[in-house]
C-alpha cells in the first residue's frame, strides 16, 4: 500500500503530496497503524521529502523519529546514502502507546536519510528519505 501524506483527497493535493515526498509504502498489510517520519534541529522540523539545507547546520545534530500506534515487535533500520547505518529494537513507549525510535546524526552529511520499520526482520514499512542538501 502506498500511503500519501495530502491536504485533502483532491486529485490535486495527492499529486502535491507525493511531489513532495510525502509518501511511504506498507508492505505488509493496508490496515497497519500509519507512521509519522520527520528530521528536527531546535524548532525546526521537516517531513519525509524535504530537503534540510545542512550549510545552516554544519555543526548541529539533527535528529531523525518514526513514531507509529503499531504494538508488533518492530526494528529501526536507518539507511544513510544507501547504507545501513543503525539498527534499534527497543522503541520509546508514549503515554498514549505509540513507540518511536529516534536516531541522530551528529554531523550532517549531504545526501539522505530513510528507514525500514521490519517485524521479524521482514520489511513492514519502507520511508521515502529526507534529504540533505
Amino acid at each position: 500500500t502506498t500511503v500519501v501524506w495530502a491536504k485533502n483527497l483532491s486529485e490535486k493535493s495527492i499529486l502535491e503530496g507525493v511531489k513532495s515526498g510525502n509518501v511511504y509504502l506498507k508492505t505488509d498489510t493496508a490496515v497497519d497503524p500509519d507512521i509519522s517520519f520527520y528530521a528536527e534541529l531546535d524548532d525546526q522540523q521537516w517531513p519525509m521529502g524535504s530537503i534540510i539545507p545542512i550549510e545552516n547546520f554544519s555543526e548541529e545534530p539533527i535528529h531523525f523519529t518514526v513514531s507509529t500506534a503499531s504494538q508488533k515487535k518492530l526494528t529501526a533500520e536507518w539507511i544513510l546514502n544507501g547504507e545501513v547505518i543503525d539498527m534499534q529494537d527497543t522503541p520509546q513507549i508514549s503515554e498514549n502507546g505509540h513507540v518511536s525510535f529516534t536516531y541522530t546524526l551528529n554531523k550532517p552529511v549531504e545526501g539522505w536519510l530513510r528507514l525500514n520499520l521490519r517485524q521479524n526482520r521482514e520489511i513492514t514499512i519502507i520511508t521515502n528519505p529526507v534529504y540533505l542538501k
